[in-house]
């Protein structure tokens, strides 16, 4: 296997992924901030309660986070990012960096619908299912699902 992808990174694909890498905790920051903000709204002692001004920054926090990692690497990002994925490992080069990420060195991968999150340890890696073809797509699942690391989906 010997499969290479090119992939052109935007703030909205961007953020797509990096939603995708929180997960449910999203949702949960989302619904709790909304649930608390809306009982401090509804209660005379929630009016003045430094909490009031809290509670928006956990209902925008994971946007937030997106944004500001987009800021971060917005120059790496200019240039298109290429991907190679064989055997061993996925090979991923950018126009400033260039990094290797050994399969057998992964704890679990996750599959959504708009790419693959690869866990190594404390390091997350997110591998976009748009930068390659429908063929490559339906290969790396296959591989991954063959793969001695654990599959979430």
């Amino acid at each position: 296997m010997n499969i290479t992808g090119t992939f052109q990174h935007t703030y909205s694909t961007f953020r797509r992924l990096t939603m995708a890498a929180l997960g449910k905790a999203r949702f949960a920051m989302w619904v709790s901030g909304s649930g608390i903000l809306l009982l401090l709204l509804t209660t005379d002692t929630g009016k003045d309660s430094p909490w009031m001004y809290a509670m928006p920054l956990v209902i925008v926090f994971p946007e937030l986070i997106a944004f500001l990692t987009w800021r971060q690497q917005q120059q790496i990002l200019a240039e298109p990012v290429h991907y190679v994925l064989n055997e061993t490992e996925l090979h991923t080069r950018a126009a400033q960096a260039e990094s290797r990420l050994a399969w057998a060195g992964l704890t679990w991968v996750k599959v959504t619908k708009h790419g693959w999150l690869l866990k190594t340890g404390a390091m997350q890696a997110v591998l976009p299912r748009a930068a390659f073809s429908p063929e490559d797509q339906a290969t790396i699942d296959a591989f991954l699902a063959t793969a001695p690391v654990k599959v979430k989906s």
